[in-house]
Protein backbone atom coordinates (compact mmCIF):
# COMPACT_ATOMS: atom_id res chain seq x y z
CA UNK A 1 0.00 0.00 0.00
CA UNK A 2 0.93 3.14 -0.87
CA UNK A 3 0.12 7.16 -0.73
CA UNK A 4 1.08 9.48 -3.32
CA UNK A 5 -0.12 13.26 -3.92
CA UNK A 6 -1.74 14.25 -7.36
CA UNK A 7 -3.42 17.14 -8.84
CA UNK A 8 -7.13 16.55 -8.53
CA UNK A 9 -9.01 15.55 -11.75
CA UNK A 10 -12.61 15.24 -12.41
CA UNK A 11 -13.08 11.83 -12.03
CA UNK A 12 -11.84 13.02 -8.06
CA UNK A 13 -14.53 15.17 -6.96
CA UNK A 14 -17.22 12.52 -6.01
CA UNK A 15 -14.51 11.31 -3.63
CA UNK A 16 -13.27 14.43 -2.56
CA UNK A 17 -16.64 16.03 -2.26
CA UNK A 18 -17.37 12.71 0.28
CA UNK A 19 -14.19 13.75 2.53
CA UNK A 20 -15.04 17.25 2.03
CA UNK A 21 -18.69 16.65 3.80
CA UNK A 22 -16.72 14.24 6.44
CA UNK A 23 -14.33 17.30 7.64
CA UNK A 24 -16.92 20.34 6.89
CA UNK A 25 -20.37 19.03 7.28
CA UNK A 26 -22.05 22.41 8.43
CA UNK A 27 -20.15 24.28 5.28
CA UNK A 28 -22.75 25.83 3.03
CA UNK A 29 -22.95 25.63 0.29
CA UNK A 30 -20.07 23.06 -0.67
CA UNK A 31 -17.31 23.79 -3.02
CA UNK A 32 -18.29 23.59 -6.84
CA UNK A 33 -15.29 21.53 -7.40
CA UNK A 34 -16.22 21.13 -11.48
CA UNK A 35 -15.80 25.37 -11.09
CA UNK A 36 -12.90 25.12 -9.07
CA UNK A 37 -11.20 23.04 -11.04
CA UNK A 38 -10.98 25.29 -14.11
CA UNK A 39 -10.22 28.35 -11.57
CA UNK A 40 -6.83 29.56 -12.74
CA UNK A 41 -6.53 31.48 -9.23
CA UNK A 42 -7.05 27.96 -7.20
CA UNK A 43 -5.34 24.57 -7.30
CA UNK A 44 -6.72 21.51 -5.77
CA UNK A 45 -4.37 18.66 -4.76
CA UNK A 46 -5.41 14.87 -3.38
CA UNK A 47 -3.91 12.27 -1.87
CA UNK A 48 -4.31 8.74 -3.71
CA UNK A 49 -3.83 5.48 -1.73
CA UNK A 50 -3.49 2.50 -3.77
CA UNK A 51 -3.73 -0.89 -2.32
CA UNK A 52 -0.14 -2.05 -3.47
CA UNK A 53 -0.36 -5.58 -2.67
CA UNK A 54 -3.08 -8.03 -0.82
CA UNK A 55 -5.09 -6.79 1.97
CA UNK A 56 -5.39 -9.74 3.54
CA UNK A 57 -1.98 -9.33 4.42
CA UNK A 58 -1.48 -10.18 8.43
CA UNK A 59 -0.42 -8.03 10.82
CA UNK A 60 2.86 -9.52 11.29
CA UNK A 61 3.25 -8.73 7.69
CA UNK A 62 3.65 -4.82 8.15
CA UNK A 63 6.92 -3.28 8.19
CA UNK A 64 6.48 0.39 8.45
CA UNK A 65 4.15 2.29 11.15
CA UNK A 66 1.89 4.04 9.05
CA UNK A 67 0.95 0.52 7.53
CA UNK A 68 0.39 -1.29 10.83
CA UNK A 69 -2.10 1.93 11.82
CA UNK A 70 -3.81 1.80 8.72
CA UNK A 71 -4.28 -1.60 7.51
CA UNK A 72 -7.64 -2.49 9.41
CA UNK A 73 -9.19 1.12 8.52
CA UNK A 74 -7.93 0.15 4.54
CA UNK A 75 -9.24 -2.93 4.62
CA UNK A 76 -12.50 -1.73 6.23
CA UNK A 77 -13.26 0.19 3.09
CA UNK A 78 -11.71 -1.50 0.19
CA UNK A 79 -13.38 -4.68 1.19
CA UNK A 80 -16.66 -2.58 2.06
CA UNK A 81 -19.81 -4.71 0.45
CA UNK A 82 -21.63 -1.50 -0.02
CA UNK A 83 -19.17 0.40 -1.99
CA UNK A 84 -17.47 -0.38 -5.49
CA UNK A 85 -14.53 -2.55 -5.24
CA UNK A 86 -11.73 -1.21 -6.43
CA UNK A 87 -7.99 -1.61 -5.85
CA UNK A 88 -7.56 2.57 -5.20
CA UNK A 89 -9.38 5.83 -4.15
CA UNK A 90 -8.54 9.20 -2.40
CA UNK A 91 -7.52 9.76 1.29
CA UNK A 92 -7.85 13.47 1.52
CA UNK A 93 -7.41 16.74 -0.24
CA UNK A 94 -5.84 19.90 -0.28
CA UNK A 95 -6.89 23.69 -1.30
CA UNK A 96 -5.02 26.56 -1.93
CA UNK A 97 -5.20 30.03 -3.75
CA UNK A 98 -2.79 31.71 -5.18
CA UNK A 99 -1.58 35.45 -5.25
CA UNK A 100 0.99 37.56 -6.80
CA UNK A 101 2.82 36.55 -3.84
CA UNK A 102 1.49 34.26 -1.62
CA UNK A 103 -0.07 30.74 -0.97
CA UNK A 104 -3.53 30.98 1.02
CA UNK A 105 -4.38 27.15 2.37
CA UNK A 106 -7.89 27.04 2.06
CA UNK A 107 -8.67 23.51 3.22
CA UNK A 108 -6.73 20.20 4.55
CA UNK A 109 -8.87 17.68 4.69
CA UNK A 110 -8.73 13.54 5.50
CA UNK A 111 -11.15 10.85 5.03
CA UNK A 112 -12.31 10.35 8.58
CA UNK A 113 -10.70 6.77 8.97
CA UNK A 114 -7.93 8.36 8.19
CA UNK A 115 -6.97 10.95 10.45
CA UNK A 116 -4.31 11.62 12.97
CA UNK A 117 -1.84 9.52 10.82
CA UNK A 118 0.50 12.23 9.13
CA UNK A 119 -1.43 12.74 5.84
CA UNK A 120 -2.38 16.34 7.14
CA UNK A 121 1.42 16.74 7.69
CA UNK A 122 1.73 15.63 4.10
CA UNK A 123 -0.71 18.23 2.33
CA UNK A 124 0.91 20.68 4.33
CA UNK A 125 4.15 20.03 2.51
CA UNK A 126 2.60 20.16 -0.56
CA UNK A 127 1.20 23.60 0.21
CA UNK A 128 4.92 24.47 0.48
CA UNK A 129 6.19 22.81 -2.13
CA UNK A 130 3.36 24.85 -4.23
CA UNK A 131 4.18 27.73 -2.74
CA UNK A 132 8.79 27.22 -3.56
CA UNK A 133 7.32 26.12 -7.13
CA UNK A 134 5.33 29.97 -7.27
CA UNK A 135 7.97 31.75 -6.15
CA UNK A 136 5.80 32.91 -3.02
CA UNK A 137 6.81 34.09 -0.54
CA UNK A 138 4.81 33.43 2.20
CA UNK A 139 2.17 30.86 3.48
CA UNK A 140 -1.03 31.86 5.29
CA UNK A 141 -4.35 29.54 6.20
CA UNK A 142 -6.98 30.01 9.31
CA UNK A 143 -7.90 27.43 11.97
CA UNK A 144 -9.95 26.91 15.00
CA UNK A 145 -8.72 28.43 18.20
CA UNK A 146 -9.93 25.14 19.86
CA UNK A 147 -7.77 23.06 17.29
CA UNK A 148 -4.54 22.54 19.01
CA UNK A 149 -3.05 19.38 17.31
CA UNK A 150 -3.38 21.68 14.05
CA UNK A 151 -1.97 24.54 15.31
CA UNK A 152 1.41 22.18 16.83
CA UNK A 153 1.64 21.08 13.63
CA UNK A 154 1.74 24.77 11.60
CA UNK A 155 4.19 25.90 14.28
CA UNK A 156 6.15 23.15 13.78
CA UNK A 157 6.49 24.41 9.87
CA UNK A 158 6.62 28.30 11.05
CA UNK A 159 3.57 29.15 10.59
CA UNK A 160 3.33 31.34 13.42
CA UNK A 161 -0.19 33.87 14.49
CA UNK A 162 -0.28 36.89 12.77
CA UNK A 163 -4.09 37.93 13.93
CA UNK A 164 -7.54 36.35 14.56
CA UNK A 165 -10.96 36.48 12.31
CA UNK A 166 -13.68 36.98 15.29
CA UNK A 167 -16.62 34.09 14.95
CA UNK A 168 -15.27 32.76 11.49
CA UNK A 169 -16.63 29.03 11.85
CA UNK A 170 -20.39 29.31 11.01
CA UNK A 171 -21.12 25.83 13.00
CA UNK A 172 -20.51 27.33 16.72
CA UNK A 173 -18.88 31.52 16.23
CA UNK A 174 -15.48 29.93 17.02
CA UNK A 175 -12.42 32.32 16.22
CA UNK A 176 -9.82 31.71 13.83
CA UNK A 177 -6.34 31.92 14.28
CA UNK A 178 -4.56 33.38 11.16
CA UNK A 179 -1.02 31.85 10.90
CA UNK A 180 1.73 32.72 8.53
CA UNK A 181 5.08 31.45 7.56
CA UNK A 182 6.70 34.92 5.95
CA UNK A 183 10.18 34.99 3.71
CA UNK A 184 9.55 31.18 2.67
CA UNK A 185 12.36 31.84 0.16
CA UNK A 186 15.65 32.33 2.44
CA UNK A 187 18.12 29.83 2.62
CA UNK A 188 17.86 29.41 6.52
CA UNK A 189 13.95 29.07 6.04
CA UNK A 190 14.65 26.48 3.25
CA UNK A 191 17.10 24.67 5.13
CA UNK A 192 14.53 24.15 7.96
CA UNK A 193 11.71 23.09 6.16
CA UNK A 194 13.71 20.34 4.24
CA UNK A 195 15.21 19.05 7.59
CA UNK A 196 11.28 18.68 8.28
CA UNK A 197 10.48 16.47 5.41
CA UNK A 198 13.25 14.48 5.12
CA UNK A 199 12.29 13.51 8.52
CA UNK A 200 8.79 13.03 7.38
CA UNK A 201 9.67 10.75 4.97
CA UNK A 202 12.11 8.80 7.03
CA UNK A 203 9.06 8.20 8.83
CA UNK A 204 6.51 7.39 5.71
CA UNK A 205 8.65 5.16 3.36
CA UNK A 206 5.18 4.63 2.14
CA UNK A 207 4.65 8.25 1.27
CA UNK A 208 5.84 9.71 -2.48
CA UNK A 209 5.01 13.85 -2.25
CA UNK A 210 4.52 15.66 -5.04
CA UNK A 211 8.19 16.55 -5.06
CA UNK A 212 10.42 15.36 -2.63
CA UNK A 213 12.95 17.79 -2.58
CA UNK A 214 12.11 21.59 -2.09
CA UNK A 215 15.69 22.17 -3.67
CA UNK A 216 14.37 21.14 -6.98
CA UNK A 217 11.67 23.67 -6.70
Amino acid sequence: MNFSVRFMNNSDISEVAKIERQAFPTMWPPISFKRELTNKSTEYLVIHCHSGYNLFLQESDSHTSLLRKTIKKVQSIFLDQNLEKKDSFIVGYLGIWLSLDEVHITSIATREEFRRMGLGEMLLITAFQRAFKRRSNSVTLEVRVSNLVAQNLYLKYNLIEVGKRKRYYSDNQEDALIMTADEILSENFNQEIQKNIDKYLDNHPDISLLVNNTNDL
